[in-house]
């Protein structure tokens, strides 16, 4: 394994990571330790801010303060298959844990992903923080595959759509043996695992312990 040490990021451009964008890549066995990324655009993680038709395995952020615009992640800020829906599209066995901060679109791991296996990660955060659409572990998921991945996070929105585990999760997806903990806080659309779920999900043997606090409106 390899590991790289007090990253500094600070910029004004999108996609901002230790690599800004991947595609049709590998990204194995590497931990990033102490990384700060400050940026006020989109598509922001410490390990990519964007990826293609690309599979990151065993890799980390450890006390990671990323803070960004929209679509940030602790690890990445998006994954996704590209528009030709060719390649594979995966991240496994990776974790993120210290804050991450943003505008809408948030998540602890990974902000979004569409048509991606996540297998087997975790995130332990102290914060993670928008003004609506956030989650413990990722903000949405759509036509993805999600097994045996957990979130430890306090999870906060000034507005909706918040969830201990994910802020919403999008149609065709299926989450198998996930949890959530942690604490849950915003207005409406809140969720202890998720703050939404899209047309034809499937959620199986998910639970979650996480605290709740609405404001006003609907939580769960």
């Amino acid at each position: 394994n390899h590991s790289i040490s007090n990253l500094f990021i600070n910029s004004d451009s999108y996609h901002v990571g230790l690599f800004a964008k991947i595609s049709y890549s590998v990204i194995e066995n590497l931990t990033l330790i102490n990384t700060y990324v400050e940026c006020n655009k989109s598509h922001i993680g410490a390990l990519v801010g964007k990826s293609h038709s690309s599979s990151i395995i065993n890799c980390g952020s450890e006390n990671g303060i990323i803070s960004g615009g929209s679509y940030v992640g602790g690890l990445v800020g998006s994954m996704r298959l590209d528009e030709e829906l060719t390649g594979n599209s995966e991240l496994m066995y990776c974790y993120a844990t210290g804050s991450v901060v943003g505008s809408p679109r948030v998540g602890g791991l990974v902000a979004q992903v569409q048509h991606t296996l996540i297998d087997n990660c975790f995130v332990v955060m102290d914060d993670v923080m928008a003004s609506n659409d956030v989650g413990g572990f990722l903000w949405s998921a759509s036509a993805c595959d999600i097994v045996e991945c957990h979130s430890t996070a306090v999870v906060s929105a000034n507005n909706s759509y918040a969830g201990g585990f994910a802020g919403s999760i999008g149609y065709y997806s299926t989450v198998n043996n996930c949890s959530s903990e942690g604490e849950v806080s915003g207005d409406d659309y809140l969720g202890g695992f998720s703050g939404g779920i899209g047309l034809d999900c499937v959620v199986i043997n998910c639970y979650s312990s996480t605290d709740v606090f609405s404001t006003w409106g609907m939580s769960g």
